[in-house]
C-alpha cells in the first residue's frame, strides 16, 4: 500500500494585549471536512508554540496513492 502526504498550516488568530488567540472551530471543521472529502485523513497536528503563544497549527494528512 502506498500513501501521500500534505501539510497544512491552520493560522491561530492572536488577540490584543498578549492573550493568547484562538481558532474558529467552525472554520477548521469545514476545511478538515473538505479534505475529508478528497480522502485525506489527519494523522497529526502540532502547534509552533513560543514565548508569544502559538502562531499556527500544522497538520500532517495522508491518503492512500491509487
Amino acid at each position: 500500500m502506498k500513501w501521500g502526504y500534505k501539510t497544512i498550516q491552520l493560522a491561530v488568530k492572536q488577540g490584543w494585549g498578549g492573550s493568547k488567540g484562538g481558532m474558529d472551530t467552525a472554520e477548521v471543521d469545514q476545511i478538515l471536512n473538505e479534505l475529508g472529502e478528497d480522502g485525506w485523513e489527519l494523522v497529526a497536528a502540532v502547534d509552533t508554540a513560543h514565548t508569544a503563544g502559538t502562531k499556527a497549527v500544522f497538520c500532517m494528512l495522508k491518503r492512500q496513492v491509487r
